[in-house]
């Protein structure tokens, strides 16, 4: 018990210690960042593909709304006065759902939809942050890193799986750039597995049933 409450002490002062220095502009008001897509909205085929699109699994530090940083493999911490409008495994799952509006051949749904699918997507968020690797004065990467499952939704049979991680230095360390690389990561992340889901070994498998 001791041991526990020295980690959440030493988690806190590291959290007090490395966000100070990113307080969004204009401060003091707390500040809402939200993720922007793309939607084309593409009329689809007759034979399109109806994909459930699960709520993604993810750690602790990544179920909540903070704007998660990182100044090395071990240790986390979320940015001051900065939220995400929507918990990370809600916006990661909302643009998937919303980026799949752009492909002609699949149709994406959410559990609560009551749609009824044949296949399901299973998405586990790895890592979604900023990370310092050149110190808390200049202009971080942001890393997300998604891997996902296929199967069928009746009876889970596996189908394929696939892992994707987009990282690319921001623009400066402002909460504003970061947001944007980030937005610019998870849309590609999301982009590249759905590319997956159209290519034709993997499509095959989808309509074979």
């Amino acid at each position: 018990m001791k041991a526990l409450k020295f980690l959440s002490l030493i988690m806190a002062m590291f959290s007090i210690g490395c966000t100070s220095f990113l307080l969004p502009e204009p401060a003091p008001a707390n500040q809402v960042y939200r993720l922007g897509v793309t939607q084309q909205s593409i009329p689809k085929s007759e034979s399109a593909v109806i994909i459930r699109v699960d709520r993604p699994k993810a750690s602790r530090f990544l179920q909540g709304k903070d704007l998660i940083v990182s100044l090395s493999d071990q240790k986390l911490a979320s940015i001051k006065q900065a939220q995400w409008e929507e918990s990370i495994p809600d916006m990661v799952q909302n643009t998937f759902v919303n980026l799949l509006s752009n492909s002609e051949g699949l149709i994406g749904v959410l559990p609560s939809s009551g749609v009824r699918s044949d296949i399901r997507i299973s998405i586990t968020i790895k890592r979604f942050e900023a990370y310092f690797d050149n110190g808390k004065s200049n202009a971080p990467l942001t890393i997300v890193h998604l891997s996902s499952t296929l199967s069928n939704a009746s009876d889970r049979a596996f189908i394929g799986t696939h892992d994707t991680m987009k990282v690319e230095r921001s623009k400066d360390n402002k909460v504003s750039s970061i947001v944007k690389s980030i937005n610019k990561g998870n849309a590609a992340a999301i982009s590249e597995i759905i590319d997956w889901l159209n290519a034709p070994e993997v499509s095959k498998k989808l309509t074979s049933g």
